[in-house]
Parts: structure tokens; C-alpha cells; sequence
């Protein structure tokens, strides 16, 4: 029940860090919200991989899920804000392709350590995630400007500018930038967006809601996430019986995922959203079940794989 624990409760700590970040974002930043999401799960990978004490395991557990839920719901937030609006969606898709990729370095990390004496295997493993976010906590505190909005939420308009202009193209009217982005804020002042808006929503914000809401549940009961933590014991009991072929096809899972996520983000506005979605839910559905039936003796594996991704 230990593995069960440490690998599950990552999604329910990660909600907690995601709503918080919005609080501190907005009072100090959001390269330092980026800091602090990287920080957190630097110090948590380091209990978890440096002590053999479950409790202190499940307390680095702790601050990665809440590093996690920061970095997840910041980085779309400051990719849209400092991006200009002709690249904006382009932009903030990639975090999605950058989130897939992480996940299939992490299958070749698998992949590559298998082997290794249990107990060394997982910790290196773990280990390794410390790489990026080192990166980006450097690259934080170094390179990375703050956000233009933020900066002009505060009244810091000239340092705002200067962001503005490393980040357009040349030619670019700042001033006009600024004058919109300024708009947008005081409108939303105005408004007083909040909590009650979502609690007690109007007809057209209640449907929006049961759509966004809908689709983030139906991803998460059809297994998806379990089948991306449990992928090599889930193959093992579809077909693949060696551990080097089900490693193996954790990778080649992996590929499969991102290729499909890049090919979804080029086709998107010529097919559309909704012929996409349900494409996926069709796939999905068929491949499930395939993958339900399959076993050692009636080998389906290679189709699960699809399944999986």
C-alpha cells in the first residue's frame, strides 16, 4: 500500500499547490512563484530519494505535489502574459508538449536504470528530476523577466516596457501594448471577478464550467494516470512478460503520446476542437477495451500500447 500511497497522492497535493498560486503570484511575482515551485521540489526529491523512512519519504512527497501544482498552474498563466498575442496560443500549447516530454525522459530514465540494484534503480531515477527544476529555478532568478501585466498591476509601467520590448518584435507599438494591457486590468478591477462568480455562475458561465470541469474528470476516470505510473506492471499483465520488452514499450508509449499531442496542436483549427475531442474519446474507448481483454495468454499488448497513449 506504501508505493500506492507515495504515487497517488502526488495528484490529490498537487491541487493545493495549484491553488495557492494564484495568491502568491499575484502578492510577489511570478518569477518567484516559479522559484518556489522549483525549490520546493528540489528539497522534496532530496527526502525522498536520500532517507529509507517512509514518513520522511512521504514529506518530500508532500513538497514535490505542492512544487508541482504551483509550477502546473503558473506556467500557462506567465507564457500568456509575456508572449505576444500572433504567438500566444502557439505558446501556451507547448507547455503541453513540454509537460508529455518530461514524462517520456522520465520512461527512458526507467528504461536506462532498470537494471540497477532495487532501491538504487527508483532513487536515481527520482534523483534525476532535480536536473530541470535546478534549471529553472537558476534561470528564475538569472534570465526570466517578470510579467508585463504583473509589473503593470503595480504601477512599475516603465520596467514593463522594457519587458515588453525584449519580448515583441521590432517596430512593435509598446505604447499601445501597454495602453491595452492597462484596460484589461482596470476592467477586471471593475468587475470584481472572484469566487461567487464560479460558485453562483450565470447560465453561460455554468455551461463553460460543465464542459472544462466535465472534460478534466472523464480524463481522469477513464486511468490515464494510472496507466502512465503503472505502465510497466499494467504491460507486464498485458503480454509483455520481460521486463526489458515492458520498459521498452514505456518509451515507445511515450513517443506515441507526444507525436499524437503534436499532431492534435497542428491540426487543431482545421478540424476543430470538438471533432478532436471526440475522435480521442472513440480511441480512447476502443483501445480501453483491448487493452481490458489482454493478457499473457490472449496477447494484445502491442495494441494496448495505443491505448495507454
Amino acid at each position: 500500500w506504501q508505493q500506492e500511497v507515495f504515487v497517488g497522492c502526488l495528484g490529490i497535493l498537487s491541487i493545493f499547490g495549484a491553488l495557492s498560486a494564484g495568491v502568491i503570484s499575484d502578492k510577489f511575482g511570478r518569477r518567484f512563484t516559479f522559484t518556489v515551485a522549483g525549490i520546493l521540489f528540489i528539497i522534496g526529491t532530496i527526502l525522498s530519494v536520500s532517507v529509507p523512512i517512509f514518513s520522511v519519504i512521504m514529506s518530500g512527497r508532500v513538497l514535490v505535489g505542492l512544487g508541482i501544482g504551483l509550477g502546473l498552474a503558473i506556467d500557462p498563466m506567465y507564457i500568456s502574459e509575456i508572449s505576444p498575442a500572433s504567438h500566444r496560443g502557439t505558446l501556451v500549447a507547448f507547455s503541453e508538449i513540454a509537460d508529455n516530454l518530461g514524462i517520456l525522459l522520465g520512461y527512458v530514465a526507467d528504461y536506462a536504470l532498470y537494471r540497477l540494484p532495487m532501491g538504487l534503480n527508483w532513487r536515481l531515477m527520482l534523483g534525476l528530476g532535480i536536473i530541470m527544476p535546478s534549471v529553472l529555478v537558476t534561470l528564475s532568478i538569472t534570465v526570466m523577466p517578470e510579467s508585463p501585466r504583473w509589473l503593470l498591476k503595480y504601477g512599475r509601467d516603465e520596467e514593463a516596457s522594457e519587458v515588453l520590448r525584449r519580448t515583441h518584435v521590432a517596430g512593435t507599438d509598446i505604447e499601445s501594448v501597454v495602453r491595452e494591457m492597462k484596460s484589461k486590468i482596470g476592467a477586471e478591477k471593475e468587475s470584481e471577478v472572484g469566487w461567487m462568480s464560479l460558485l453562483c455562475p450565470s447560465p453561460a458561465i455554468r455551461l463553460m464550467l460543465m464542459a472544462g470541469i466535465g472534460i478534466a474528470i472523464c480524463q481522469q476516470l477513464n486511468g490515464q494516470e494510472a496507466f502512465l505510473y503503472f505502465a510497466p506492471q499494467i504491460l507486464q499483465d498485458a503480454g509483455f512478460t520481460s521486463k526489458e520488452s515492458s520498459f521498452g514499450m514505456t518509451v515507445l508509449l511515450g513517443i506515441i503520446k507526444l507525436f499524437f499531442i503534436g499532431v492534435a496542436l497542428l491540426r487543431v483549427d482545421e478540424f476543430g476542437r470538438r471533432p478532436l475531442l471526440f475522435f480521442s474519446i472513440g480511441g480512447m474507448t476502443v483501445f480501453l477495451v483491448l487493452i481490458a481483454f489482454s493478457s499473457p495468454h490472449v496477447n494484445l499488448a502491442p495494441l494496448s500500447v495505443f491505448a495507454m497513449a
